[in-house]
């Protein structure tokens, strides 16, 4: 059996990630803890905010360097600061952060929307439109239907939430 240059590259890349989620995953069992159990007097609300969000960045720093993505760096980060015992409180504090990068992604790839291909393909949008609509009320009733609900609690919608 030979290895193309393809199958090599796969075996390279799939070894080089494994080494890359070892390491970060013993830094972040023995580590991580540590440096924050030892810092824990000094970390206020912000203080904490700027290492936990230092500490992404700088994993994003590492993946990117290694040549993975910068996604994925931050998301071994957050996964290592969730699993330390201030990983509630982290999460907490960060929710905010977080809404807005979410807003700043949705407005960015609605930006992105070019309106004339929504003309373009009117009919097409529409018909994935109500296919999804008619398919999600579909799946859902007869999901509560195999749970045991009646028809009728099946097919109503929720009440509506008031503040």
């Amino acid at each position: 059996m030979t290895l193309t240059i393809f199958d090599l590259a796969l075996i390279g890349a799939t070894t080089k990630l494994g080494f890359f989620l070892t390491i970060w995953f013993l830094v972040g069992i023995y580590v991580v803890p540590i440096v924050l159990k030892k810092i824990r007097q000094e970390l206020n609300e912000e203080m904490t905010v700027v290492v936990s969000c230092g500490l992404c960045l700088l994993m994003v720093i590492a993946a990117s360097a290694v040549g993975f993505s910068a996604p994925l760096g931050a998301f071994i980060m957050g996964s290592i600061l969730a699993e330390t015992k201030e990983g509630k409180r982290i999460e907490h504090l960060i929710d905010p952060i977080k809404n807005l990068f979410s807003a700043i992604f949705f407005v960015s790839v609605g930006m992105m929307i070019n309106l004339s291909s929504l003309v373009t393909y009117k009919e097409v949008i529409l018909i994935v439109t109500v296919v999804v609509i008619i398919g999600k009320i579909v799946n859902v009733a007869i999901g509560a239907l195999l749970s045991g609900q009646s028809l009728r609690t099946s097919l109503l919608f929720p009440p509506s939430r008031r503040c």
